[in-house]
């Protein structure tokens, strides 16, 4: 019924406003707020899904280390494939939700940066190619940062990190990454010192795998970031 929508409605939005004050936010997520609300980003109610997914990307800086998120995690998935079919197919039709692409892959980062369960899902579910393409397809920075802390965390200490190392060889990440650091104009997403930060801690990851420097040679890594550091 629509009162009881509105009710829903209501109490969600008081989680979101209660989402933002950082001494709360551990509490909250203790109480089950997260699992709570992944229930409702399903909702047919659109208001209820979006001011869901906004709560939980609010919460999630504090809720890596909480147990059983896989059905948040499919869930996340599921958005961020389903705007970059749309992106892919270039329907004029169905623009691209930026920012529930924006908050998916927030959230995203956010829960596996110490969390091993977390990073193997992602990497057992393929999830590293869907990066790579989302940084190729999808130029909004908040996108792009999101997506490329997520690999540098999925790619670094955890039981399947050589498996993930390995897909995103395979699929030229390197080159994706060495690209977007290359460009070079005043608008450009790779003037942000974050995004420049977060991408050579993803390209680290790899140069310390001896497997992997000759392609690092080859892409001028090295020479890239001296040229970081000298325009700092």
């Amino acid at each position: 019924t629509k009162t009881y929508e509105k009710l829903v409605f209501n109490s969600c939005r008081l989680l979101k406003e209660i989402s933002v004050h950082t001494p709360l936010k551990p509490v909250v997520v203790k109480s089950g707020t997260i699992q709570l609300l992944t229930k409702y980003l399903l909702h047919i109610s659109r208001r209820i899904a979006v001011i869901s997914l906004i709560t939980i990307r609010n919460l999630s800086d504090v809720a890596a280390i909480q147990p059983n998120q896989e059905e948040l995690i499919d869930i996340l998935i599921r958005f961020v494939v389903n705007q970059l079919c749309a992106a892919n197919q270039r329907n004029e039709n169905k623009k691209i939700e930026e920012q529930l692409v924006a908050s998916s892959l927030g959230i995203l980062a956010n829960i596996t940066c110490n969390n091993q369960c977390n990073k193997e899902l992602l990497v057992s579910r393929g999830f590293v190619v869907t990066l790579i393409n989302v940084c190729n397809v999808l130029k909004g920075k908040e996108i792009v940062e999101a997506a490329a802390s997520t690999l540098r965390h999925i790619t670094c200490r955890h039981s399947k990190c050589e498996e993930a190392c390995k897909q995103f060889v395979k699929s030229k990440g390197l080159l994706m990454a060495i690209n977007i650091l290359n460009i070079n104009t005043p608008l450009s997403i790779a003037n942000s010192s974050n995004l420049k930060k977060v991408f050579f801690g993803l390209i680290t990851n790899f140069a310390s795998k001896p497997q992997y420097l000759a392609q690092i040679r080859d892409l001028k890594v090295t020479q890239l970031a001296a040229h970081t550091l000298a325009a700092v």
